[in-house]
C-alpha cells in the first residue's frame, strides 16, 4: 500500500471490506468524504460530488448505491447545466453496464 492513500482511496478500500453499516471506521470514513463534497455542492452548485460518489461506490463494488448516486448526479447535471452533460453521465452509465 502507497504510504500517502488519499481519502477516496482509503474510502474505497474500506469500502471493500465492510459495509458502512458494519463498521464504525468505514461509517467514519465515508461521513468525512461526504462533507467534505457537500461542502463543494454548498460553495459552486455542483453536480460532480454526486458523480464522484457514484464512481467511488462502483469502483468499490456497491452497484445499487452506485446507480443511485448515477441517477442524483445525472438529474443535477440536467437542471444545472442542460441535456449535454446529462448525455455525458447517462453514456457512462451505459459503459458501465446500468
Amino acid at each position: 500500500m502507497e504510504q500517502f492513500e488519499s481519502l477516496e482511496e482509503k474510502l474505497i478500500r474500506l469500502l471493500k471490506q465492510k459495509r458502512p453499516e458494519e463498521s464504525a471506521e468505514v461509517r467514519a470514513a465515508l461521513d468525512v468524504w461526504t462533507n467534505e463534497q457537500e461542502k463543494i455542492v454548498a460553495t459552486f452548485k455542483d453536480w460532480r460530488p454526486a458523480l464522484r460518489r457514484a464512481r467511488l461506490y462502483f469502483k468499490a463494488g456497491y452497484r445499487d448505491e452506485s446507480l443511485e448516486a448515477f441517477e442524483d448526479a445525472r438529474e443535477q447535471a440536467y437542471h444545472q447545466e442542460g441535456p449535454e452533460s446529462e448525455k455525458k453521465i447517462m453514456k457512462e452509465m451505459n459503459d458501465l453496464g446500468f
